[in-house]
C-alpha cells in the first residue's frame, strides 16, 4: 500500500486498445499521459508537485484526489477509465491527484489498492467535477 503523510486540504474546483503504462518518475516530474481520446496528468507521490498540479485543476473536466479519512495522500496501484464497458486509460501509480481532460458523459472508476478494486461511477458535466475518493481503512 502507497501511503503519504499529508494534511488533506480542500481541492477546488474510445478505443479498444488498452493502454497500459508503467510510468518510472522523476521526482517532481509530473506524468503528462495522451491516450486516444482522453489526456492525464497525474501528480505522482511528491506533496509539491501535488500542490503545484492542484492550481492547474481548474482546467480538467475530471479531478479526482485520493486520501483517507485521516487526511493520509493514497497512490492507486492502478486506475483505469471506462466508458460503457471500453477502456479509455490505464495507469499505473495514480495520484493521489489525477487531472483528466475529457468530453462530458457518464464514466467508470477502477482503482486498484494493494490488490483491492474500488468503483465509482461519475457524470462529468459542463462545469467538470472533483472526485474526492476517501479509501476506506481496510485498505491500509
Amino acid at each position: 500500500m502507497k501511503t503519504l503523510r499529508a494534511s488533506l486540504t480542500a481541492l477546488a474546483g474510445a478505443t479498444s486498445l488498452v493502454v497500459s503504462l508503467a510510468w518510472a518518475q522523476a521526482p517532481g516530474e509530473t506524468q503528462k499521459l495522451a491516450f486516444d481520446r482522453v489526456s492525464i496528468v497525474n501528480s505522482g507521490p511528491d506533496l509539491d508537485e501535488v500542490e503545484r498540479i492542484k492550481r492547474m485543476s481548474h482546467a480538467h473536466p475530471l479531478r479526482v484526489l485520493f486520501s483517507g479519512k485521516g487526511g493520509d495522500y493514497y497512490v492507486a496501484d492502478r486506475l483505469m477509465l471506462r466508458q460503457r464497458g471500453e477502456v479509455l486509460a490505464d495507469l499505473s501509480n495514480a495520484g493521489p491527484l489525477v487531472l483528466v481532460d475529457l468530453p462530458a458523459g457518464a464514466y467508470e472508476l477502477q482503482a486498484d489498492f494493494g490488490g483491492q478494486s474500488l468503483r465509482r461511477a461519475v457524470t462529468i458535466g459542463r462545469g467538470g467535477m472533483t472526485l474526492n475518493w476517501v479509501v476506506p481503512k481496510s485498505i491500509d
